[in-house]
């Protein structure tokens, strides 16, 4: 089952809704603030993938984190602040069984998913 884990409000996860509705892929929707996250399903992830991989340097989020918890952020540590902050992730993430992918990509899922 393919879940889709993001924002409601994060224009990324609507593209990525409304690909998978177009396409005729269903899928489970996530919302990482509403529905949360937990240590669980993110050390899952680990398994998949790096984690710092999923961390968003652009967001609102990272910019105003202090300097030193910035600079201490990684892989070990991460999943801490993805569970205290999870808007620092990187949106959307589609999880289809043992693959992660990062961020919206039509031709990427077109490749993987159909």
């Amino acid at each position: 089952m393919i879940i889709l884990y993001g924002l409601k409000n994060c224009d990324s996860c609507k593209k990525a809704k409304k690909w998978l509705a177009l396409n005729k892929i269903n899928y489970n929707y996530h919302d990482i603030r509403a529905d949360g996250l937990n240590e669980v399903t993110l050390e899952l992830w680990s398994n998949i993938v790096n984690l710092e991989l999923l961390l968003n340097r652009r967001s609102t989020t990272w910019r105003n984190l202090p300097d030193a918890d910035k600079n201490k952020i990684n892989n070990e540590n991460i999943i801490h602040y993805f569970l205290a902050y999870p808007t620092l992730i990187k949106r959307p993430i589609i999880k289809n069984n043992n693959l992660i992918f990062i961020g919206f990509n039509s031709d990427e899922l077109k490749k993987k998913l159909n």
